[in-house]
């Protein structure tokens, strides 16, 4: 097998080459003779699913997945892009010349070459790096026990030095609310005192756990949740390994959560995927859509209240990332110790903010990742608590569905709540509500929903006691 910097030279100029050639091999098995149409304006199509594609398959962060661990998840986020891709391609045409010169069952032609293209490549790839092993090298399944950023420098190492000989099964949590998410690609299947059926059920799919890795840290674990889990693999004679014992021996201290930096929960669920893939497509063809109104507002902010025409603030972003998110300035004085907001803020802003239009520049916060359409709002760095918490499992948004409960109205508990409820919820017909809602609390201002509020409050109320109780709900 060449070199890994070879492979993925290979596969970079593969993935080019395809996105290039792939609407006009779908033109020519369209049997474009029987087609009247202008190149010109096909080139206009192609160029657009060309570049869309290759953006949204990078930005989505598919394309960085390695050959060797490419799986049918991946495949199906690539499907999904790359349809996105033709989308956009499709839409811009139709702003064109109204699809005059794209057949209408070319686009579904094209995206069937270019996903069996890209797809088919990593496969092969992947099935030609699983040869190379011997009969022995079949993989030996532990088990990890704890869910923080210890346990995850272990699954990363796994996957990337164990190849293939060393793979972890699935992970144990103490937070009922986290049972059924996936934490870096590996399902979450139960809570730390069940982990005797977890063990059972696995083993009834095939899967025989060889090991127990013990990565829950004291405060995550307790005195009696891990006597169980040691009884338990005494009973089934599974050795444990603690890694912070690992640590130990390696750096001469114990590992501890403040030594790294990267922890994440993902989000079981298609929904995810095809979320982030209708944000990046629904936000550039916004923007481009929208730039003569960008421009014209930059000029009534820059005529108003002078340079700099963006004010910007650092929020939490998911997985705890601290990024800048943007907006149109809106008040007249840079210094905020000066004067009040109301007597900062001109006629123009104000008309801004009551619009919402001072928010356009977050279309771009939302194209590279930062932010979605929909999530629960962005906390200021001083807001955020210092515990890790559950909101920063999902990108945050430009609305939410505590701002459309209550908004400015719920206290920050209930606020909490309704987030939570959201990530552990969330569906695109939700998402699809929540947008719908936003237009109407525009319009009519915020307002108190308690049926909703009062529902989410009692939820959580219910997984934190079940939490205390070392009980899945």
């Amino acid at each position: 097998m060449p070199s890994y910097a070879t492979v993925k030279s290979v596969i970079s100029a593969w993935d080019a080459a395809i996105a290039l050639v792939a609407p006009y091999l779908a033109l020519w098995l369209r049997n474009a003779s029987n087609v009247k149409f202008s190149l010109d304006s096909f080139f206009i199509y192609a160029s657009a699913a060309c570049v869309a594609t290759l953006v949204l398959l990078k930005v989505s962060g598919v394309s960085n997945t390695t050959w060797r661990f490419f799986s049918l998840s991946d495949a199906v986020d690539a499907f999904v892009n790359i349809a996105m891709g033709v989308i956009v391609g499709v839409t811009v045409s139709f702003f064109y010349d109204r699809l005059e010169s794209v057949p209408r069952s070319l686009p579904f032609i094209h995206v069937f070459i270019q996903f069996a293209a890209y797809a088919g490549l990593r496969f092969a790839l992947k099935r030609v790096s699983a040869g190379d092993r011997t009969p022995t090298d079949r993989p030996s399944h532990v088990l990890l026990i704890g869910c923080n950023q210890t346990s995850y420098v272990y699954a990363r190492a796994v996957e990337t030095i164990g190849r293939g000989s060393l793979r972890v099964a699935a992970v144990l949590t103490h937070d009922p609310i986290m049972v059924g998410h996936i934490f870096c690609g590996i399902p979450i299947v139960s809570t730390f005192d069940n982990i005797e059926a977890a063990i059972g059920k696995l083993k009834t799919h095939g899967i025989q756990i060889r090991r127990l890795i013990l990565s829950a840290s004291e405060d995550e674990i307790s005195r009696q949740s891990l006597d169980n889990v040691m009884l338990a693999a005494k009973r089934l004679q599974i050795p444990v390994t603690d890694i912070h014992l690992l640590f130990t021996e390696i750096t001469g201290k114990g590992a501890h959560e403040d030594d790294v930096e990267i922890d994440i929960i993902e989000l079981r669920g298609r929904h995810w995927i095809l979320k982030r893939s209708l944000d990046i497509t629904a936000a550039a063809i916004l923007i481009a859509l929208l730039s003569p109104l960008f421009v014209v507002t930059a000029a009534l902010v820059l005529l108003d209240v002078g340079a700099p025409i963006f004010f910007w603030q650092q929020r939490f972003g998911r997985h705890g990332k601290v990024f800048s998110v943007f907006k149109f300035r809106t008040m007249k004085d840079g210094d905020a110790n000066l004067h009040s907001d109301a007597d900062r803020t001109s006629s123009i802003g104000l008309i801004l903010r009551l619009t919402r239009l001072d928010e356009l520049p977050q279309l771009w916060n939302i194209l590279i990742g930062d932010m979605s359409f929909i999530g629960p709002r962005p906390l200021l760095p001083v807001d955020q608590p210092e515990e890790l918490s559950q909101r920063l499992a999902v990108r945050p948004g430009l609305s939410g569905w505590a701002q459309v409960n209550g908004g400015r109205l719920i206290t920050p508990e209930e606020k909490r709540a309704l987030d939570l409820w959201y990530i552990a919820h969330a569906s695109l017909w939700l998402d699809i509500k929540i947008a719908f809602m936003t237009i109407v609390v525009m319009v009519r201002g915020d307002k108190y929903n308690g049926h909703e509020v009062g529902r989410a409050v009692g939820w959580l109320k219910e997984h934190e006691e079940s939490a205390m109780l070392g009980e899945a709900p």
